[in-house]
């Protein structure tokens, strides 16, 4: 017999097969050659190839089918596959490795590139062999690593009493049961392992990342090992039993030889998942691990190939599931980006690439969710919402669908709910003591209104999950009112928005009155009906526990008052307003605390005497993937309307007077837990500084600081100097006149002075342009690049104008007008824009916008509408 290798050629395209044997004999390889996949599996029994070239795309049984039929038969399945294909996707690749391949080599290819394919694996085939007979190994990773980590475990979980034993005795080979034992997931249990062994942790396997052909596929599948390329393009060993010593011992010289190991750890789930994708009754999996929460849906057969392309979309949904729950993403984004879809999670409130997808692949995807979500598949430029639950890992979820158009195509948003979660403390999301018995006190009064405050994504549902599950519902009846039930709380009576079933929110809402709750949850005050509704109810005997979108506890009386409801109808009825945002924490495993910088300091001690000495930082781990960041906590303040606060509202104070108010009687506010987070290491100052700090103030003088316990404390109140004196200037202000002179007025200083004008622009030639033509017509000009430095002249004087362009960086002119209403800056803005969208001006309209001046800016009209809202003004 030849020592040549034995090279068989699979493909139906007799051109290429000729071509193949050519190159490949005249390059010292013998070849044997078939037409189809039934003619290979014939071939086979009679001879034994060193190497298989397999075409993916043949008629009757394609390559993926033939590669698995290979599997299955133990004197066949170690020999190399390389697939060749014109197919080149991640996809493609997925199902190629799954399918049993050693490696993938698309077409059009370099014969030098062939060649050096199949004499690499030929040779890597060889040295297992060699290894395996030899039966040589290391001894890097020994059975005391398993008892190390077990002893690991016990001290940070707890196990019962009857466990303890069955924990001691049991051997690395059931790592994997370790899980079922302890009662928790299989992720978790690969979260402790990659942290007692410092290694990263996947909760998915890129196919581009997978280093095919360096140990046999075979043995790949049967002890769940998947070689790959780890962040710095060295090989590694991703396992799903990262203590199986002896198992990492036959892997060891042949993937490094005598270099230091590297492994990545999965849960068996995510390797399993790899080696199966594409196969066995994806069908049926689908129905098992996604139910529709509408009943029975048609999937629409045109989205699907007749290849069994829609079994890989449902496999790919159920991936992309478990994926998120497995990362804490709490949204995952299908984004159509031309010839790709970006997938994307949020997580911790950021959103992370997740990967490509191409993009027949993600149009096939979405409407495969549409259809479970009950949405009209064929309708793609109108907005849609829908909901569907699925079971993973166990647990039981909602999802919420939102879609889209885009002009590379429909969009798809969906939300993770976990409804039937255990409902966290209060105390437990991040509040202080002082703050949950006083909240937990006011949840025990019989009526009243109080308002949960905070923008989108703050997590006020889960507080007032948390709240109303502490609620004896056996002796008070809870009704809810909510579009869409995001938590089911305990023996409470919810009922959900479905406006396809005419159950509309004021249809609701009127049904919920007469159900005689004694408490009321109104999921959001989103208009005057929903706004009078809350307050009639609760000045009615009952309580009504309710949210709405603004940035701390003050500026929601002046957002109700947008609405239309009256300040004395808002002090009657509001019992409290819990203002909150989410703050991302430092990873707790690679935290540590370090000395404060300068910057850091000096941004401190802008708003707090007690700068800490130290403050916590993290480089960045296996556990947190290097951002240094691990999950979020709340920060809070609870501020409760006494008679001295009723009493302001009622007579229409400033949003700033009020807060001066809270601060000087000692209230802790949301500033003051930002600034305790710190202090305790949980936070980082850049991260409390730019969610929490930034917004609460422009410019303040330093206060004296703050207790951990929600004492003391004074806070500047999100204007600027001493109010008294900027009350004074703004009246002074308005009572003398602005603008040009009149014609055939006398000459008078008041007069030639104009107006004191604040031009918010990021563009220096446009700034400087708007600025010479305002002083020529005799105005003062006050120049601010962005939205954050407009604050800061605002905080410093009176402007009896702004003109602001909406498009900026650090704070839009959106936010900016925004932030003035909240703050109770009265000066009438104009946007300078360019953007043309019509829902940009209604939305600038909408906060209050006095006008808008489309750019380039022509002279004459920038005169004339400025010298229209002066008029006003006067």
């Amino acid at each position: 017999m030849s020592d040549e290798p034995l090279v068989l050629v699979v493909d139906d395209d007799e051109k290429v097969r000729a071509g193949l044997r050519k190159v490949l004999e005249a390059n010292g390889f013998r070849v044997a050659t078939a037409a189809d996949g039934e003619a290979a599996l014939l071939a086979l029994h009679d001879l034994r190839p060193a190497v298989i070239l397999l075409d993916v795309l043949m008629p009757g049984m394609d390559g993926f089918q033939v590669s698995r039929r290979l599997q299955e038969e133990d004197e066949l399945r170690n020999i190399p596959i390389i697939f060749l294909t014109g197919l080149g996707s991640a996809e493609d690749r997925a199902r190629a490795f799954a399918a049993g391949a050693t490696d993938f080599v698309a077409k059009p290819f370099e014969v030098a590139e062939l060649l050096d394919t199949i004499r690499r694996h030929i040779d890597s085939r060889r040295r297992w062999k060699s290894l395996k007979d030899s039966n040589d190994g290391g001894d890097w990773l020994q059975p005391t690593a398993f008892l190390a980590f077990k002893r690991h475990l016990e001290e940070r979980v707890d196990i019962p009493p009857e466990a303890r034993e069955v924990v001691q005795g049991l051997p690395a080979s059931g790592f994997a049961s370790l899980a079922r034992i302890l009662g928790m997931s299989s992720r978790e249990l690969a979260q402790h392992a990659a942290d007692f062994l410092d290694v990263p942790i996947r909760s998915g396997i890129d196919p581009q990342r997978v280093r095919p052909g360096l140990l046999p596929t075979a043995f790949c599948r049967a002890n769940q090992v998947v070689p790959v390329e780890d962040a710095n393009g060295a090989v590694a060993a991703l396992v799903a039993n990262p203590f199986d010593w002896q198992l990492l011992d036959e892997i060891r010289w042949n993937l490094w030889g005598k270099s230091e190991p590297r492994l990545e750890v999965a849960e068996p789930a995510v390797v399993q998942g790899f080696y199966e994708y594409g196969s066995g009754d994806a069908e049926a999996e689908a129905v098992a691990e996604v139910d529709d929460l509408g009943g029975d849906r048609t999937i629409d057969t045109d989205e699907v190939s007749p290849e069994g392309l829609g079994q890989e979309v449902m496999k790919l949904a159920n991936e992309l599931l478990r994926l998120a729950v497995a990362d804490r993403a709490s949204d995952i984004h299908l984004e159509p980006k031309g010839s790709d879809t970006m997938v994307r999670f949020r997580v911790d409130g950021d959103l992370q690439g997740v990967r490509q997808i191409p993009a027949i692949q993600g149009t096939r995807l979405i409407s495969r969710f549409k259809a479970l979500g009950g949405l009209d598949i064929a309708e793609r430029r109108k907005p849609q919402d829908g909901a569907l639950e699925a079971t993973i890992d166990g647990r039981r979820f909602k999802l919420r669908l939102a879609t889209a158009a885009t002009p590379h195509g429909e969009s798809l948003v969906i939300r993770v709910l976990e409804p039937g979660g255990r409902p966290p403390t209060l105390h437990e999301l991040g509040m202080t003591e002082a703050q949950t018995d006083l909240l937990q006190g006011l949840a025990r009064r019989s009526q009243g209104l109080m308002l949960v405050v905070g923008p989108t994504g703050s997590g006020k549902s889960t507080t007032i999950f948390s709240l109303l599950s502490g609620i004896d519902g056996t002796r008070r009846s809870i009704v809810s009112v909510e579009d869409p039930v995001e938590y089911r709380i305990p023996q409470a009576n919810q009922q959900q928005v479905d406006e396809k079933a005419g159950a509309t929110f004021e249809a609701l809402l009127r049904s919920a009155v007469r159900q005689d709750p004694d408490v009321l949850l109104l999921g959001e005050i989103r208009d005057l009906f929903s706004a009078k509704a809350a307050l009639d109810f609760s000045s009615s005997g009952h309580l009504c526990v309710t949210t709405i979108h603004s940035s701390n506890s003050t500026t929601a009386v002046f957002r109700l008052e947008r609405l239309g409801i009256e300040r004395g109808a808002m002090a009657d009825a509001i019992l409290a307003i819990v203002a909150q945002q989410l703050l991302r924490k430092l990873c707790d495993r690679c935290r540590t605390m370090r000395p404060i910088r300068d910057d850091e300091r000096e941004i401190l001690a802008r708003f707090t005497d007690e700068v800490p000495a130290e403050v916590g930082d993290a480089a960045g781990c296996p556990r947190c993937r290097g951002t240094g960041t691990y999950g979020r906590v709340g920060v809070y303040e609870v501020l409760e309307v006494d008679p001295d606060l009723a009493r302001m509202i009622r007579g229409g104070a400033a949003i700033s007077e009020m807060r001066e108010l809270v601060q000087e009687r000692g209230n802790f506010l949301i500033s003051h837990h930002a600034l305790t987070k710190v202090r305790d290491g949980i936070c980082s100052v850049d991260e409390v500084h730019r969610r929490i700090l930034v917004e609460e103030r422009a410019r303040t003088p330093k206060p004296a600081g703050a207790d951990a316990h929600g004492v003391g404390a004074r806070e500047w109140d999100g204007t600027s100097g001493d109010t008294a004196d900027r009350g004074a200037a703004r009246e002074a202000a308005r009572d003398r006149p602005v603008g040009r002179r009149a014609s055939g007025a006398e000459p008078d200083d008041e007069e030639t002075r104009g107006a004191t004008i604040l031009v918010v622009e990021d563009q220096a030639e446009t700034r400087l342009l708007i600025q010479r033509y305002l002083e020529n017509d005799g105005h003062e000009v006050v120049l601010a690049e962005d939205g954050t430095e407009a604050l800061l002249a605002l905080g410093s004087r009176a402007f009896d104008l702004v003109l602001s362009d909406i498009n900026m960086p650090n704070l839009d002119g959106l936010k900016l007008l925004e932030v003035m209403g909240q703050k109770g800056v009265d000066v009438p803005v104009v946007f300078l824009t360019a953007r043309t969208e019509g829902e940009v001006e209604v939305r600038g309209l909408e906060l209050g916008a006095a006008d808008y001046l489309k750019k380039p800016v022509e002279k004459q009209l920038l005169r004339l509408r400025v010298e229209r809202v002066l008029e006003r003004r006067r």
